[in-house]
């Protein structure tokens, strides 16, 4: 689990960073994908929701 959460902080922090340097498309494409492998996630939605 703690792999997980480890992987977890890395790719916000990484997605903060692509979102700063605005490569909008990149973070959107990585959004995707984390809610296709997780399912239906509130904070996946919100932000998928404000794209």
């Amino acid at each position: 689990m703690q792999a997980d959460a480890q992987r977890d902080l890395f790719e916000q922090i990484y997605l903060d960073a692509l979102i700063r340097d605005r490569q909008y498309h990149k973070p959107l494409n990585v959004l995707e994908k984390r809610n296709a492998a997780r399912g239906n996630i509130p904070v996946i939605q919100r932000e998928l929701a404000n794209t």
